[in-house]
């Protein structure tokens, strides 16, 4: 569940209402049929903005959050908490999937420049078969 496009706009409530309790519906739901596993496709920036824009995330690295995405990536985490609580609460698997900015999704033009002359940090730009291979391997 998310507010991907069009965003930046968008007030603190419709984030609760679309990420955090979407999220929190569907989990309750797997829960009460008893289905055994969830992939939830995250995002790159539940944990915030990466620190450096030359690498990714380092493992323990504190979350960083800005203001222009606070909603999103809160919520996202938020989502994620929710996640691991269903997995002590009611021994559901869930595994958590961050991808960043899918390139050729409709809306985002695929890669084509080399990592160096990309606007944003290279590892950000993840290729949709390999979303779908991630989710497929999760399963």
């Amino acid at each position: 569940m998310a507010l991907v496009r069009g965003r930046a706009d968008k007030p603190a409530g419709m984030f609760a209402d679309v990420v955090v309790k979407g999220t929190w519906v569907l989990l309750e739901a797997c829960a009460a049929q008893g289905v055994s596993r969830l992939v939830n496709i995250s995002s790159i920036i539940a944990g915030g903005v990466p620190s450096a824009r030359s690498r990714p995330y380092a493992v323990g690295e504190p979350p960083r959050y800005a203001k222009g995405d606070l909603f999103y990536c809160v919520s996202k985490r938020l989502a994620e908490i929710l996640g691991n609580a269903y997995v002590q609460a009611h021994d559901l698997s869930v595994i958590h999937l961050r991808p960043g900015v899918i390139d050729g999704d409709g809306a985002n033009p695929p890669l084509t420049r080399s990592p160096e002359g990309v606007s944003q940090p290279w590892f950000i730009h993840v290729d949709p078969r390999d979303v779908a291979q991630g989710v497929e391997s999760a399963r």
